[in-house]
């Protein structure tokens, strides 16, 4: 058998899970795609001791006229033990899976299912959430906050501290489906004077930002979870983290769709800041 596979749609959520939680293959609830620009790769992972850090990625071929997609094996002498796939549509990810065996991909019927539910302005992440999760970074306290197209201005002064960076979010498009945004800083400008100095320095500031912001189990993450859990529960009820423990999801696009400014120490601004696009996958692996 080939390295193959088909990619469809989930048409209906609930019937499409009631059936994978049932531990039955769906037969209904998802249908053929067509005419899609995907683009679909694999990473592999040799099992050579000598190098275990050593990954080789392929791309595959997807037949525009139903989906179906297919790769090459890898030499022989790469030594490929597991493989993972990543999957985009017009360059933007909506799938992901975790590791599994190449001997299992060589076998075939790697079918990928996705839906992509649509949210409510409601689910927007709020200033006030952000600024709960960025309270702790040793900001001045009377920093401020704006929203731009591309990410989040943080600027702020006091007792000497200047302090000047960007926030951005970009899709996660790991492995780890625990993490679903990668966020780091877009230039900075800090200085630390007196008598700030005797307390902090520029780099503890920078340092306290970055593990605040860019860890893979930071706070920002977390609460990136939470939000996920709110539509998974929209779509299975109290079956939510069953649902959750068999699907990927990969966030298609992250969008800051308002010019907003706001006050760090204001935790309870509504004001919608950060869109989500998320797109559910199904299976995690095979």
């Amino acid at each position: 058998m080939s390295i193959s596979g088909q990619i469809y749609g989930i048409t209906d959520p609930k019937g499409f899970f009631t059936a994978v939680l049932l531990g039955q293959k769906p037969t209904t609830g998802f249908t053929p795609l067509s005419k899609q620009n995907f683009e679909i790769s694999m990473l592999g992972v040799t099992s050579l001791p000598s190098n275990p850090n050593l990954h080789h990625v392929q791309n595959g071929a997807v037949a525009p006229a139903n989906c179906s997609f297919t790769f090459p094996d890898y030499p022989a002498n790469f030594d490929v033990k597991d493989v993972a796939i990543n999957l985009s549509l017009n360059g933007h990810p909506v799938y992901r899976s975790t590791m599994f065996s190449y001997a299992r991909a060589q076998q075939g019927g790697l079918d990928i299912y996705i839906n992509q539910p649509v949210l409510p302005p409601a689910d927007a992440i709020t200033a006030g959430e952000i600024s709960q999760h960025l309270g702790g970074a040793g900001l001045p306290s009377d920093t401020t906050l704006t929203s731009n197209p591309w990410g989040i201005w943080v600027a702020g002064d006091q007792s000497g501290a200047n302090v000047q960076f960007g926030v951005k979010l970009v899709p996660h498009t790991s492995t780890n489906l625990n993490v679903f945004a990668d966020i780091g800083i877009d230039g900075w400008n800090i200085h630390v004077g007196f008598p700030a100095d005797c307390k902090l320095s520029a780099d503890d500031i920078l340092n306290k930002i970055k593990t605040m912001l860019a860890t893979d189990d930071s706070a920002v993450n977390a609460f990136i979870k939470t939000k996920v859990m709110q539509f998974l529960t929209g779509i299975a009820g109290n079956f939510a983290n069953q649902v959750y423990g068999v699907i990927s999801i990969t966030f298609t696009s992250i969008a800051f769709p308002t010019k907003h400014t706001w006050p760090l120490s204001d935790t309870k601004d509504g004001a919608g800041i950060i869109t989500i696009g998320p797109t559910i996958g199904y299976p995690q692996k095979w």
